[in-house]
Protein backbone atom coordinates (compact mmCIF):
# COMPACT_ATOMS: atom_id res chain seq x y z
CA UNK A 1 0.00 0.00 0.00
CA UNK A 2 2.67 2.61 0.84
CA UNK A 3 4.67 1.52 -2.40
CA UNK A 4 1.68 2.33 -3.99
CA UNK A 5 0.64 5.30 -2.43
CA UNK A 6 4.97 6.75 -2.78
CA UNK A 7 4.56 6.07 -6.81
CA UNK A 8 1.13 8.36 -6.96
CA UNK A 9 2.89 11.02 -5.07
CA UNK A 10 6.14 11.04 -7.17
CA UNK A 11 3.95 10.80 -10.38
CA UNK A 12 1.69 13.42 -8.95
CA UNK A 13 4.80 15.87 -8.37
CA UNK A 14 6.56 15.33 -11.40
CA UNK A 15 2.91 16.24 -13.55
CA UNK A 16 2.61 18.90 -11.39
CA UNK A 17 6.55 20.25 -11.85
CA UNK A 18 6.16 19.63 -15.57
CA UNK A 19 2.89 21.84 -15.96
CA UNK A 20 4.88 25.16 -15.19
CA UNK A 21 5.81 27.92 -17.78
CA UNK A 22 8.89 26.64 -19.65
CA UNK A 23 11.58 29.60 -19.95
CA UNK A 24 14.99 29.96 -21.95
CA UNK A 25 17.22 32.13 -20.39
CA UNK A 26 18.83 34.27 -22.87
CA UNK A 27 22.45 36.20 -21.32
CA UNK A 28 25.62 37.36 -22.54
CA UNK A 29 28.28 39.95 -22.49
CA UNK A 30 27.90 43.67 -23.71
CA UNK A 31 30.72 45.79 -24.64
CA UNK A 32 30.79 49.51 -25.77
CA UNK A 33 34.89 50.30 -27.79
CA UNK A 34 35.99 47.14 -26.28
CA UNK A 35 35.30 48.38 -22.61
CA UNK A 36 32.09 46.54 -20.86
CA UNK A 37 28.98 48.70 -21.23
CA UNK A 38 28.70 49.32 -16.96
CA UNK A 39 24.77 50.40 -17.32
CA UNK A 40 22.62 50.19 -20.34
CA UNK A 41 19.66 47.96 -21.09
CA UNK A 42 18.73 45.59 -23.90
CA UNK A 43 15.59 44.33 -25.92
CA UNK A 44 15.15 41.74 -27.87
CA UNK A 45 11.80 42.00 -30.27
CA UNK A 46 10.86 38.60 -32.45
CA UNK A 47 10.74 39.29 -36.04
CA UNK A 48 7.76 37.81 -36.64
CA UNK A 49 6.02 39.23 -33.62
CA UNK A 50 7.36 43.19 -33.34
CA UNK A 51 4.56 43.58 -30.47
CA UNK A 52 6.29 41.89 -27.95
CA UNK A 53 9.69 42.73 -26.07
CA UNK A 54 11.93 41.18 -23.67
CA UNK A 55 13.76 43.39 -21.74
CA UNK A 56 16.48 44.01 -18.94
CA UNK A 57 19.13 45.84 -17.48
CA UNK A 58 23.06 45.57 -18.55
CA UNK A 59 25.13 45.68 -15.66
CA UNK A 60 28.89 45.64 -15.60
CA UNK A 61 28.51 44.44 -19.13
CA UNK A 62 26.22 41.36 -18.59
CA UNK A 63 22.42 40.79 -18.88
CA UNK A 64 20.07 37.84 -18.60
CA UNK A 65 16.75 37.83 -19.92
CA UNK A 66 14.00 35.47 -19.39
CA UNK A 67 11.21 34.27 -22.25
CA UNK A 68 8.95 31.98 -22.82
CA UNK A 69 10.36 28.36 -24.26
CA UNK A 70 8.17 29.02 -27.36
CA UNK A 71 9.76 32.98 -28.34
CA UNK A 72 12.26 31.16 -30.58
CA UNK A 73 13.37 32.58 -33.44
CA UNK A 74 15.12 35.40 -35.19
CA UNK A 75 15.45 38.30 -33.13
CA UNK A 76 16.07 42.40 -33.39
CA UNK A 77 18.07 43.37 -30.55
CA UNK A 78 18.37 46.77 -29.43
CA UNK A 79 21.02 48.10 -26.91
CA UNK A 80 20.48 51.56 -24.95
CA UNK A 81 22.65 53.53 -22.80
CA UNK A 82 22.63 57.25 -21.21
CA UNK A 83 25.06 59.41 -19.55
CA UNK A 84 25.08 62.83 -18.07
CA UNK A 85 26.35 65.40 -19.81
CA UNK A 86 26.90 69.20 -18.86
CA UNK A 87 25.49 71.60 -21.54
CA UNK A 88 25.94 75.43 -21.27
CA UNK A 89 22.00 76.68 -20.79
CA UNK A 90 22.54 80.52 -21.09
CA UNK A 91 19.38 80.45 -18.82
CA UNK A 92 21.76 79.44 -15.84
CA UNK A 93 23.71 81.79 -13.91
CA UNK A 94 27.44 81.26 -12.41
CA UNK A 95 25.60 81.33 -9.37
CA UNK A 96 22.70 79.11 -9.60
CA UNK A 97 25.44 76.68 -11.18
CA UNK A 98 27.25 76.99 -7.49
CA UNK A 99 24.23 76.16 -5.89
CA UNK A 100 23.13 73.40 -7.67
CA UNK A 101 25.93 71.41 -9.78
CA UNK A 102 23.91 69.16 -11.72
CA UNK A 103 22.07 71.97 -12.99
CA UNK A 104 23.28 72.00 -16.92
CA UNK A 105 23.30 68.72 -16.71
CA UNK A 106 21.40 66.72 -19.78
CA UNK A 107 21.07 62.74 -20.79
CA UNK A 108 22.13 61.78 -23.86
CA UNK A 109 22.22 58.36 -25.61
CA UNK A 110 25.86 57.64 -26.35
CA UNK A 111 25.25 54.34 -27.83
CA UNK A 112 25.12 54.78 -31.91
CA UNK A 113 21.48 54.31 -33.32
CA UNK A 114 22.50 51.33 -35.52
CA UNK A 115 22.65 49.68 -32.49
CA UNK A 116 18.97 50.75 -30.82
CA UNK A 117 16.28 52.91 -32.47
CA UNK A 118 17.42 51.39 -35.90
CA UNK A 119 19.26 48.27 -34.71
CA UNK A 120 21.07 45.83 -37.12
CA UNK A 121 21.86 43.51 -34.67
CA UNK A 122 20.03 40.49 -34.38
CA UNK A 123 20.29 37.12 -32.82
CA UNK A 124 18.90 33.75 -33.60
CA UNK A 125 17.41 32.16 -30.14
CA UNK A 126 16.28 28.53 -29.83
CA UNK A 127 16.40 26.19 -26.90
CA UNK A 128 20.24 25.01 -27.21
CA UNK A 129 21.25 28.84 -28.55
CA UNK A 130 20.60 30.97 -25.63
CA UNK A 131 24.46 33.10 -25.06
CA UNK A 132 25.20 36.10 -27.40
CA UNK A 133 27.42 38.59 -27.05
CA UNK A 134 27.71 42.02 -28.69
CA UNK A 135 30.69 43.92 -29.14
CA UNK A 136 29.32 47.65 -30.13
CA UNK A 137 31.95 50.19 -32.03
CA UNK A 138 31.17 53.91 -32.30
Amino acid sequence: MYKFLSIVLIISFLAFVGCGQKTLTISGNVSFDGAPLNDGGIVLVPIDNPQTEFKEKIINGKYKILIPAEATGKMIVRIYAMRQEKKQLKTLSEDSLKLNPSAGMVSIMYIPKQYNTESTLTAEVSPTITVFDFKLEK
